[in-house]
Parts: C-alpha cells; structure tokens; sequence
C-alpha cells in the first residue's frame, strides 16, 4: 500500500486565483480513494490494492471554486453546479510477487531425454 498520497499535479480550476479552491471525489465505485484535504490536490489510497483483483482505477476529481476567499469556509457540497474542472486519474497498479511458488524439497533431479 502506498503510503504518500498521489499529487494530482497541475490539475488546477479555471478559477480566480484569490478565490478558495476545493477539491471532491466522485465516481470512486470501488471507495479506493479519498481526498485526505479538501483544499489539495492530493489523491490517498484508503485500502490496500491488489492487481491481480483489479489492475486499474479510474476515480475522477472535480475542483472549483469553494465560494469565497476563506479555505475554512470550503464545506462538500451535495451537487457539482460550482464546480468548473474534472479530471479523470488513471490508476495502474503494479504487481507485486505475492503468489510466491513453494517447493515441497529443498533440490529435484530429472533426465532430459
């Protein structure tokens, strides 16, 4: 599992640079992800994630404006009307060896015919 959050980048909303900007996750079926701070850009991993079950993500974040100059004033709101950017974030999770083959003998022999 990853322990740092997955920085969104430059993915920032068309919006005044004074104003608040606040960060929402939608369309996280598998509930995956969180967004640890609604004012970061920044994508967390809430459960350990397996590529055999699932080798890709595909959350989608929405950023806008939070409605004034105050980051504590940043509530989630129930719709999307204010909300002027969406980027969807592909995911690919790597593999890990945790199918390990075991062997029932230290050492085996064969001819090759």
């Amino acid at each position: 599992m990853r322990d740092s959050p997955i920085l969104l980048g430059q993915f920032s909303p068309a919006i005044s640079p004074a104003a608040a900007v606040c960060y929402r996750l939608i369309d996280d079926g598998d509930q995956a992800f969180t967004l640890p701070d609604m004012h970061k850009p920044e994508l967390a991993v809430r459960r350990s994630l397996d590529r055999e079950l699932i080798p890709q993500y595909n959350p989608t974040v929405l950023a806008g404006n939070c409605g004034n100059n105050s980051k504590t004033s940043c509530q989630a709101p129930s719709n999307t009307t204010h909300y002027s950017n969406r980027v969807t974030i592909v995911v690919e999770v790597e593999d890990v060896n945790d199918c390990v083959p075991r062997f029932t003998q230290r050492s085996y022999f064969g001819k090759i015919m």
